[in-house]
């Protein structure tokens, strides 16, 4: 697998086996030779940012910006790798994903929000975090409803059945109560039409 830009042109030749999405300048990247399985985290040039090889036991899932998360093979638990290749924040998280630069953690079945060097920003209270790339929000499950969080895990919603990712223009969602819809800005958190209609 190599890239291309938005134009079409190949910028990173087609060398490795396995790739990621480029999130904050940088992507997972693996090429395997005869030998060896190096793997790590490349540039917009193609350049590692970190590089190991595979037999340390762990593999690169997604860049930061200036860390990395990292899942150990032999125990499938996640932790963070900083761009001198050291590990910052132990591998004992079920999953470890990161959105509009909020790096969220799932701990025995929980959820919630740590910093880079892995400080807890938000206590591991969720039951799930869904999380959209487009938008500028997060919905989290608690205690059977879903709610609106903010960067910090700090919930800024009522709580609803549902709350649709389908959005009209990334400022309203379409929220389910009861099983009546109604339509949320996601902005203010406010009901702009209230949970009264079939459909």
């Amino acid at each position: 697998y190599g890239y291309v830009n938005h134009s079409g042109n190949l910028v990173i030749n087609p060398k490795y086996n396995l790739v990621g999405n480029f999130s904050n300048g940088g992507a997972m990247a693996m090429a395997a030779g005869l030998l060896s399985v190096n793997c790590g985290f490349i540039d917009i040039a193609g350049n590692y940012i970190v590089k190991w090889n595979k037999h340390k036991g762990f593999m690169p899932v997604q860049w930061f910006g200036h860390a990395g998360s990292i899942v150990d093979i032999t125990t499938d638990k996640f932790g963070i790798i900083n761009a001198q290749g050291k590990v910052v924040v132990p591998m004992k998280y079920d999953t470890i994903f990161a959105c509009n630069d909020v790096i969220y953690v799932e701990y025995q079945g929980k959820w919630g929000i740590i910093d880079e060097y892995g400080n807890h920003i938000s206590p591991m209270k969720y039951d799930d975090i869904l999380n959209y790339d487009k938008s500028h929000f997060t919905v989290a499950e608690y205690e059977g409803k879903q709610y609106i969080i903010d960067r910090v895990g700090n919930i800024i919603s009522a709580g609803y059945d549902y709350i649709h990712n389908n959005t009209f223009d990334n400022e309203r969602l379409i929220v389910e109560q009861n099983g009546k819809y109604g339509v949320l800005n996601a902005t203010t958190c406010k009901l702009v039409i209230p949970c009264i209609y079939d459909k």
